[in-house]
Formats: C-alpha cells, structure tokens, sequence
C-alpha cells in the first residue's frame, strides 16, 4: 500500500493496529506516527543496544515504542511536540524453560521461519529448518551467506514454528547466538535434513556453519495460545 504525504494527523495509508505491540516497524531512520482511536503510535529505532550481545542479552526489544499520548499536543510550529520515549521490553512473554507441551511441538519438523537484523536495522526473515534439542533450537546454514555475515554482527535471533496442518497454532521465540560450530563432515545438516524428509541433505560442495540459539523469551498461539 501506498503511502500518502504526512500531516499533522498521522502519515495517511499507513495500517493500524489495535496492540500497540503490533504498529508496524519501519526503517530505522524513520519515525511515523500512526493513529487509532484518538491516540497516535511512533516506532523508532533504538540507537542503543545491549553490550556484549553474544554473552549477555537482556530483555531490549529492538525497537522503541512510543506509547498512547507521547507526541503531545502541537507546538507553535503546528506540528505535534515529541516526548522522550521509554525503552520497552518483551513484556509478559514467558521465559524458559517451555512447557513439555510446547517442547514436543518444537520438537516436530514444523514450519519456520527465522528473522535476523542487518547493520542498517532492517530484519530481515526467511524459511528454515531447525531442531529444538535441550531447551535450545539448532540451525544449520551455508557459511558463505550473507545472513551469516548478520548474525555475527548481531547475534539477536527471532523463530516462529507453526503447525503445518494449522499455521495458526505457533510458537514463537526471541533469542541469541551462543555458539557456532563448522560442520565439517555435514553431520549436523544431514540430521536436520532427515528430521525433516528422511534423506541425508543433497548439496555436498558448500561448507556449512552450525548455529545454536538460546531461548530468551517466547510466545504460544492457537492451541498454546494458554501454555
């Protein structure tokens, strides 16, 4: 959808959202109010993140919230004041471990996929395999990916698994890098591949990098929506 010039009332065309936690994120040298109801939303980037990422993680969303009422009313210039935002957090999303329910699903060949954040703040996401194997979920990728590259960089991590037979019943994680090992023989994939089709994995030629994500918060919908 396109998106209309912006005015004093909110950027027009832009889709709103009733769960301020659902405002649509934005490039981070962006900031765009949005409006439901009366109150106007802004999403901007945090220009700080958690030291130590690969070591220490604390509950930093990536991205900063502006709440119900922050912008204020308008200045003299006729444009709407901005208030110093508070840095949100992932809020009442439990922490692990997960449930024996939860962990049986993420312990199935489900759906996935895998978001990660590029140096300029942009996430980006894409499908994958995965195992969950002691409370931790297990990726394998090609080494000479880009999305590598990131991951090093920026070792913040989010996964959702959904059911096949129903994507509404999900679980979805937040976390971090804690280790990478070079999957040298191509034993890691070759299980990962027959956990998911049965056959040791077809390309032999390409050097691949096995990824182990620690769990720092997650969230169950459909049939976990209560977990």
């Amino acid at each position: 959808m396109s998106r209309k010039s912006p005015s004093r009332c909110g950027w027009e065309g832009v889709p709103t959202v009733g769960d301020p936690n659902d405002v649509p994120l934005f490039h981070d040298s962006l900031e765009r109010p949005t409006r439901r109801g009366g109150h106007q939303f802004s999403v901007s980037r945090d220009a700080s993140s958690p030291s130590q990422l690969g070591e220490q993680v604390q509950d930093v969303h990536p991205w900063t919230l502006v709440r119900p009422g922050s912008w204020g009313s308008a200045s003299s210039t006729g444009h709407p004041r901005r208030r110093k935002s508070t840095q949100p957090t992932l809020g009442d999303m439990p922490k692990p471990p997960v449930p024996a329910d939860v962990a049986s699903f993420l312990e199935r060949p489900n759906y996935a996929t895998i978001s990660v954040v590029r140096p300029d703040g942009q996430p980006i996401s894409y499908p994958t395999w995965y195992l969950f194997e002691d409370g931790q979920v297990v990726v394998n990728k090609d080494s000479g990916r880009k999305r590598i590259e990131h991951l090093r960089q920026d070792p913040r991590v989010a996964l959702s698994a959904m059911d096949p037979k129903n994507w509404v019943t999900h679980v979805s994680i937040v976390g971090h890098v804690v280790e990478w090992v070079d999957d040298v023989d191509l034993a890691d994939i070759d299980r990962i591949a027959r956990h998911y089709t049965g056959q040791p994995y077809s390309a032999r030629n390409r050097p691949r990098v096995t990824i182990r994500i620690h769990i720092d918060r997650w969230h169950g919908w459909g049939r976990f929506k209560n977990a």
